[in-house]
């Protein structure tokens, strides 16, 4: 889904894609700038690298609990 959000967000000419919209759909709302964009991509790859470290880490802690199942009585 982030992956999606970006390339909408990051289609030439437009900040927000027609059809796409999230609220409440206000005209009052402001035009979305290039600074929230750069903000938006930022917290995208910041929650990419969080999935990946907690899949890393339950990785890990699977391979353990595989490993301590076969193997008991060893440290």
């Amino acid at each position: 889904m982030a992956v999606l959000h970006a390339g909408l967000m990051l289609a030439p000419g437009t900040s927000a894609p027609r059809g796409h919209s999230h609220g409440n759909g206000s005209a009052a709302a402001a035009p979305v700038t290039d600074a929230v964009n750069e903000q938006t991509l930022g917290v995208i790859g910041l929650e990419i690298g969080t999935a990946m470290l907690a899949s890393t880490l339950v990785a890990r802690i699977w391979s353990n609990v595989q490993r301590t199942a076969a193997a008991p009585n060893l440290p």
